[in-house]
């Protein structure tokens, strides 16, 4: 199922090729929409000086956002790998990549954000309704594609049926209504567990240090103060169990792992390290 739309702007043309389609051979369809952009030579002539793929074609042309929130999402609607790739943007502290990939409002973030059982993530998708709001954004997709209201037949079948257990469903629910993914919840646990790993890290540290000299015992005091800060700063940092892998101290003076780290952030691990 293909449509080719054909779009100008400031002297430029794209012809955008948006489709259902296996193109992956792995047999499921998945929507996908890429596009080659056309410029018009002093002759008269077009000729082709790029293109790529369409995700982010609705910030062009706002029409196509009927499929470019669609690009490579399953036939259904469903996000490819949305349990894993949700939660990898969460735990990596990127909010707002998780949102887009996911397709969901800031209070179905807010749910999301606190569920750190990859089951339970799924049960959530579900039951908040997302994965219809998915299908009906694919079928509203389908029938813009193809300029008919026939309903569409996957030849996966049910294979990709984003679906739950009942039992697992259930225990969701009770979870739910006890409010163990409450933000107060997994602060909690979240902070008892980056406590956990500063503490075990340092044992672990200091028993290679004790073998060697005095001075990496100091540092791994220094270290384990300064990890303990940022328990206390944590909600200032994207990812505080990331940056705890980036950082170390040499000789009593903080330094960095790699040049990775956001420079707002590094300021505020400097600041915190001042007074230890």
């Amino acid at each position: 199922m293909k449509k080719e739309v054909t779009k100008r702007r400031e002297g430029k043309k794209y012809v955008i090729t948006c489709e259902l389609s296996d193109k992956c051979g792995n047999g499921v369809e998945h929507f996908s929409i890429t596009y080659d952009m056309y410029e018009k030579g002093r002759n008269g002539h077009w000729y082709k000086r790029g293109g790529g793929c369409g995700s982010d074609l609705y910030k062009i042309f706002g029409d196509l956002d009927i499929i470019c929130k669609l690009h490579l999402s399953l036939f259904n609607g469903v996000v490819f790998y949305a349990v894993e790739n949700g939660m990898y943007h969460i735990e990596h502290g990127d909010i707002d990549g998780a949102k887009r990939l996911l397709r969901v409002k800031d209070e179905e973030m807010e749910v999301l954000r606190y569920i750190n059982n990859p089951i339970d993530f799924k049960c959530a998708l579900i039951d908040m309704g997302i994965v219809k709001r998915w299908k009906k954004e694919a079928d509203e997709c389908i029938k813009w594609l193809s300029g008919s209201d026939e309903p569409f037949v996957s030849k996966a079948g049910d294979k990709y049926d984003f679906k739950v257990l009942d039992v697992a469903m259930e225990s969701y629910l009770n979870k739910k209504k006890n409010g163990v993914y409450s933000k107060e919840n997994y602060e909690k646990e979240r902070e008892d567990n980056l406590t956990k790993m500063v503490n075990i890290a340092f044992e672990q540290d200091s028993e290679t240090y004790r073998a060697n000299y005095k001075r990496y015992m100091e540092n791994a005091e220094k270290e384990k103060a300064l990890r303990l800060k940022m328990v206390e700063h944590r909600n200032e940092f994207k990812a505080v169990e990331y940056l705890f892998k980036r950082l170390y101290f040499d000789n009593g003076e903080l330094r960095f792992f790699g040049n990775d780290i956001e420079v707002e952030e590094m300021e505020k691990i400097i600041e915190l390290a001042k007074d230890i």
